[in-house]
């Protein structure tokens, strides 16, 4: 990639769930949240990206931002980032709301046929939600991390199904697998985020 910048990296960083527990009264907030909206930040400048970040977006809010960025013009750009940090659960992530928006969905703006701008050229999403209540015992969630956690600095990203496009140009990366929580350290952000900015600084060539 040569332009300058690369493209635009969408950030939506939903944090505050207050609307949700009008009717949802399990759904807290995202403690840590900020942390990744900041790395992510840094990184994707860093990187030569135009980053916009968007704040406590509800379901049809994410609509509208995704809709915006659809019918931007994208050729002078080389590719398209967008990053969300929410609740989530099976094929889907959740507004601060409560309402849930398919990440098929969201993909789906950015199709050749409906953004032909970005034809031939990466389309990457970055997902930190969960997309169940399973929790995978085997692995060991210090993995990632100097130090141990205690267990009161984890939370889940929990809040029906939905598939993922396979569509051409398309990279989706996914904090967990299908029915599983991922996790966030109330302190210093989630651990799929925060390994994946690390090696973005790392590997990635500006």
């Amino acid at each position: 990639m040569r332009s300058r910048p690369r493209g635009y990296c969408v950030i939506i960083n939903n944090k505050d769930f207050e609307k949700a527990r009008l009717n949802f009264k399990t759904h807290q907030d995202r403690k840590g949240t900020d942390f990744d909206a900041e790395y992510l930040t840094k990184v994707f400048k860093w990187l030569h990206f135009e980053v916009v970040q968007y704040n406590d977006q509800t379901a049809e809010e994410i609509h509208s931002t995704m809709e915006r960025y659809r019918k931007k013009d994208h050729s002078s750009r080389d590719c398209f980032v967008c990053c969300i940090l929410s609740h989530g659960s099976k094929g889907a992530i959740e507004g601060t709301d409560g309402c849930s928006v398919p990440i098929r969905e969201i993909t789906s703006y950015f199709t050749g046929l409906k953004c032909p701008t970005l034809i031939k050229k990466p389309k990457v999403f970055f997902i930190q939600a969960c997309q169940g209540t399973k929790t995978q015992k085997s692995v060991r969630v210090q993995a990632d991390w100097e130090g141990n956690e205690t267990e009161a600095e984890m939370e889940p990203d929990d809040a029906d199904p939905n598939t993922i496009p396979n569509d051409s140009d398309f990279l989706l990366g996914m904090a967990t697998l299908d029915d599983y929580l991922s996790f966030r350290n109330v302190f210093k952000g989630s651990f799929y985020i925060q390994a994946l900015c690390k090696n973005l600084e790392l590997l990635c060539p500006r």
